[in-house]
């Protein structure tokens, strides 16, 4: 089921990798790459309970991280030019339901 919603993801135009982290950093589960040194950053960006999501744009690609239970992170790299709207529109819902699991 996991592996399905990071599918629906991956499935969002501009989207390039979905990982699920936990709050260590290691990868529970990716589509369609590992990227672990990215992953292994990305708790980083949550300090605290100040936020439930982190955008960091570059101009390479931007990475967003949206908090989940647990501490989990869903995280997904994608190109610049996206429609971010869509990518946060579609990464809240996911991330409920993947919360629901966790």
């Amino acid at each position: 089921m996991r592996t399905r919603l990071l599918a629906d993801l991956l499935a969002v135009p501009g989207v390039e990798n979905c990982m699920l982290i936990d709050a260590d950093g290691f990868i529970i589960s990716a589509l369609p790459q590992n990227r672990d040194a990215t992953a292994a950053a990305i708790p980083g960006m949550f300090s605290g309970d100040e936020f439930e999501m982190v955008t960091i744009v570059s101009s390479e690609y931007t990475i967003i991280g949206q908090l989940l239970p647990k501490n989990h992170i869903l995280a997904l790299i994608i190109e610049p030019s996206s429609n971010m709207g869509l990518v946060r529109s579609k990464l809240k819902d996911i991330s409920v339901r993947l919360g629901e699991m966790l």
